[in-house]
């Protein structure tokens, strides 16, 4: 299966791509004619070069800075693992889910037998008002079921508003089996109104049990409905904590990740940026220097090579110079002897030829002149080719020192930008990575517990003291 796997392939194949990538710049380079784009593009490609690592003369950042960047990553990183949890105050039922039992018929059938259950009795409690001035705390008992929260939601938000409702739906059936309870008394009445022929006291006992059972019942509705407005209370106090949780809490941690970091982020770009630039352009200043250097090194060597060559033509023609004296030397000694005899023959021989000489020499001077005209423009031609060649050596090194002066200035720019722009990461980090926001934020998640948690024991220790009440009844 791995026969033709291969890691030469596979380095290859990156070495190529790599190769690919970087002639890719180069040509964006060369085709690219705005500064500030050919600058961009240098950057990316030395970028890309820093990835693979074939460049590490890279500007080093300042201790703090990278301490500060630790901090702000592991900030980061802390605030999105809390609102990854946190975001759970803004479901609702996060505390209750779907209940499979509780299908929507069963709850649908449950809210309307409930409604009608508690209209019916309102109005025998109504009646029974009119009748006796007793009636009057089972009607106050009743009359928070109109504002029940039963039929707001399908399925409950929460536990609380679960338990709320199924203590609720036991009011109900309590209260139908009082309505049925008070129909079959008054049937019963009725009845013994008919019948005159039963005893005072049967009648009594009936009456006193009778009253029994509807003290049990009542005292249920009022356990029920006491537990479920207990709960409808704690359900409320959980839905004012989960809006002030997501409006407070998470909506803050939010803004930090949203607005704070990403400034703090773009920062850190700038940073970045500004330093690649900077490194581009001093790379390539380095690289000027180091080239302008080795030529230098090679025009001293080759003017060094010159003189020596010239010390050594000096000495070779002072030499043959040296041999061709001590030769004359010799001749002339030789040829002494015979000048002095022969002086008196040239003495008279040249009287005879002073004409001849005259033309001869006339002629002579003719020629040199001749002979020198080309001579002397030759070196004329020659002097204005060096005075041209050495305009074009004067002119291309002040272009040089030009560019130079420009991208000494342009380095000088970026690295003001650099400094600049670090220096703005640096506050800014320092302001975000402060600790005092952090735990006033863990501050304010705690004081919204603890004040529904405070409200939870007051509604317990309330719906506790009806209950005790109820059961010493």
């Amino acid at each position: 299966m791995f026969s033709s796997f291969s890691l030469d392939k596979i380095t290859n194949s990156i070495g190529n791509a790599a190769q690919k990538a970087t002639n890719t710049l180069n040509n964006a380079i060369n085709t690219a004619t705005d500064p500030q784009t050919k600058l961009s593009i240098k950057s990316q490609t030395r970028l890309f070069q820093e990835q693979l690592g074939t460049i590490h003369d890279i500007s080093k950042l300042p201790d703090q800075y990278k301490s500060l960047e630790l901090k702000t990553d592991s900030l980061e990183k802390s605030i999105k693992r809390i609102l990854l949890v946190s975001k759970t105050f803004e479901m609702e039922g996060y505390d209750y889910p779907p209940n499979l039992t509780e299908s929507f018929s069963d709850w649908w059938n449950i809210t309307k037998k409930s409604s009608s259950h508690r209209k019916k009795q309102i109005s025998v409690n109504n009646k029974k008002k009119n009748n006796t001035d007793n009636d009057h705390d089972n009607a106050t008992n009743v009359e928070p079921i109109e504002n029940d929260i039963t039929s707001s939601s399908f399925l409950p938000r929460s536990f609380a508003q679960a338990i709320s409702k199924s203590a609720m739906d036991c009011t109900d059936i309590y209260q139908q089996l009082s309505i049925q309870e008070t129909a079959t008394k008054e049937t019963t009445i009725k009845d013994e109104n008919e019948a005159q022929e039963e005893d005072d006291e049967d009648a009594g006992e009936e009456e006193e049990e009778d009253d029994d059972d509807d003290e049990d019942i009542q005292n249920l509705i009022k356990a029920f409905e006491s537990w479920s407005n207990c709960y409808k209370n704690i359900d409320q106090g959980k839905s004012e904590m989960d809006s002030m949780m997501t409006k407070e809490f998470n909506n803050k941690l939010e803004d930090l990740i949203n607005n704070e970091f990403k400034k703090v982020n773009t920062l850190r770009k700038k940073v970045a940026d500004s330093r690649l630039k900077f490194d581009t352009v001093r790379h390539e200043i380095k690289i000027k220097e180091e080239e302008q250097d080795q030529k230098e090194k090679q025009a001293q060597a080759q003017a060094q090579a010159q003189a020596q060559e010239q010390e050594q033509e000096q000495e070779q023609g002072e030499k043959a110079k040296k041999e061709q004296e001590e030769e004359q030397e010799q001749a002339q000694l030789g040829d002494n002897v015979i000048e002095e005899s022969k002086k008196k023959e040239e003495v008279i021989k040249d009287e005879k030829k002073k004409p001849e000489i005259k033309s001869g020499t006339e002629t002579t001077s003719k020629q040199l002149e001749t002979e020198a005209e080309p001579k002397a423009e030759v070196e004329a031609k020659v002097n204005d080719t060096s005075k041209d060649q050495l305009k074009k050596e004067d002119d291309a090194e002040k272009q040089d020192e030009q560019d130079d002066s420009e991208e000494h200035k342009l380095l000088e720019q970026l690295e003001d930008e650099f400094v600049s722009s670090t220096a703005s990461a640096v506050e800014m980090m320092t302001e975000i990575t402060e600790s005092s926001s952090i735990i006033g934020l863990i501050k304010l998640f705690q004081n919204f517990q603890l004040v529904y948690y405070r409200q939870c024991v007051q509604e317990i220790e309330a719906n506790l003291k009806t209950l005790n009440e109820l059961d010493h009844a």
